[in-house]
């Protein structure tokens, strides 16, 4: 049996769905949770989740407090195969 693809996202994609879940007027890959308006604990619970439902992804419990920027969670994306070469 052969390995199912996963399936690759832009990284506009994932940059508009955090801003929309964060209701952000504008977004940067240097914004972080500290600094951000909107994005609390609450708002960091509530983003990683629409995430894992946006792109069928499952973060491990360990990583909900690292994925606190833009930066580390484009990162993580990339480092599991989700983000586009584009």
């Amino acid at each position: 049996m052969g390995e199912q693809q996963m399936e690759k996202y832009s990284k506009q994609t994932v940059l508009n769905c955090i801003q929309r879940e964060l209701q952000l007027g504008s977004i940067s890959e240097n914004d972080e949770m500290q600094r951000t308006r909107n994005w609390d604990s609450m708002g960091q619970v509530s983003l990683l989740l629409k995430l894992e439902e946006e792109f069928n992804v499952k973060f491990p419990a360990d990583q909900f407090g690292n994925l606190t920027s833009v930066k580390r969670i484009l990162a993580y994306f990339s480092e599991e195969g989700i983000l586009s070469d584009d």
